[in-house]
C-alpha cells in the first residue's frame, strides 16, 4: 500500500511540475535615450511575434512592464511571456522561427534605422515557474 501511494504521491507532483506555467522574464535597457526606437521594436516585433504564438496556443500570455526610474538604472523593460509549460518553452525557436519569418520576412520592423544594437541592451533574461496566482481565483464581485 506504501509503494501505491508513493507512487501516486511522485506522479501527482511530477504531473503537476510538467504542467505549470513557465515563464520567460527579459530585461533590457534601453540605450542613449532612444526610448521611442525600443517602444516601436517591442510592439512591432516582440509583441507582434507573441500575439501570433497566442492565436496559435504556442503561449498563453505576455506582458510589457516599463520600469519606474530609480538610482539603480539597470534596466527599463521587463517583457515576461508565460508558456504553458516546459514542454512548450522547449519548443520555443520551432514555434517562433516560422512566425518570426512571416511577420518579418525582411528582418525586423525598426525606427529611424536604429539597429537593436543602438537603442537597447540586453540584461541576462531568466526563467520561472508560477508557484502563486490571482489569475485563478474568481473575483467576489462577480
Amino acid at each position: 500500500m506504501q509503494k501505491i501511494i508513493l507512487t501516486f504521491f511522485i506522479a501527482t507532483v511530477s504531473l503537476n511540475c510538467f504542467c505549470q506555467s513557465i515563464w520567460v522574464i527579459d530585461f533590457a535597457k534601453t540605450k542613449d535615450n532612444k526610448r521611442q526606437e525600443m517602444l516601436y521594436y517591442i510592439e512591432n516585433n516582440w509583441k507582434a511575434y507573441r500575439d501570433a504564438a497566442l492565436r496559435e496556443g504556442y503561449i498563453k500570455s505576455y506582458l510589457v512592464l516599463e520600469t519606474i526610474a530609480d538610482t539603480t538604472n539597470d534596466y527599463n523593460f521587463i517583457l515576461l511571456t508565460e508558456f504553458p509549460d516546459s514542454a512548450s518553452l522547449a519548443k520555443v525557436e520551432e514555434n517562433f522561427g516560422p512566425i518570426m519569418k512571416k511577420l518579418s520576412p525582411n528582418g525586423p520592423s525598426l525606427l529611424n534605422s536604429s539597429m537593436p544594437g543602438d537603442f537597447r541592451l540586453l540584461l541576462p533574461y531568466k526563467e520561472a515557474a508560477t508557484v502563486f496566482s490571482s489569475s485563478n481565483k474568481k473575483s467576489k464581485n462577480k
